[in-house]
């Protein structure tokens, strides 16, 4: 999700799914497109947590109007001030890989990382671009077109095969076995 769309959501884009249990987001989109985000245990808990942190109530009526993430005015955040402010965050996170990045991690990186850990646990492209949200297949390439590209050509060909055939021919690893070693 976008920066932007992250910051304009209400309470009321908080709905539960009876069907299936959980609770997603109603989101609206480019060109007036609705999309249901499903929303994990581990994010709602969040959410409810953020809202008790700031008094306000932990539930969820379709006809609320206020922000679904307030800032400490009640408000909704800018969209520049919570790019900043999560940037700042992270600039602290005491991991060296996150320390040493150039570029600071925004919002839409995150978007990012939900495609490329995908594709990396072996959810196809298809399946990636509709959870992102996308008409075309060729913008979801271009979220992972640099892992693509970095890579080694063994890998995908192990994920490959494991997709079809759950081993390689017959072996429940991918661990070369010479026959001269045994």
């Amino acid at each position: 999700m976008q920066n932007d769309k992250l910051c304009r959501l209400k309470v009321s884009s908080v709905r539960y799914d009876p069907i299936l249990g959980g609770y997603y987001l109603y989101v609206i989109g480019k060109g007036n497109k609705q999309r249901d985000i499903p929303l994990r245990d581990k994010v709602m808990d969040s959410i409810v947590l953020c809202r008790k942190m700031r008094l306000l109530a932990a539930d969820f009526p379709r006809d609320s109007d206020e922000p679904l993430l307030p800032n400490s005015w009640w408000t909704a955040f800018r969209p520049s001030y919570f790019a900043t402010m999560l940037g700042d965050e992270n600039a602290q996170v005491p991991i060296l890989s996150i320390q040493a990045r150039k570029k600071r991690i925004t919002p839409h990186y995150f978007w990012y990382s939900v495609a490329i850990i995908s594709y990396m646990n072996n959810s196809d492209v298809y399946t990636i671009m509709r959870a992102l949200g996308h008409e075309k297949i060729e913008t979801t390439m271009i979220y992972l077109q640099k892992i693509m590209e970095r890579m080694p050509n063994t890998y995908w060909i192990k994920v490959i095969l494991n997709r079809t055939t759950g081993s390689i021919l017959g072996r429940p690893s991918f661990e070369y076995k010479s026959s001269t070693n045994g």
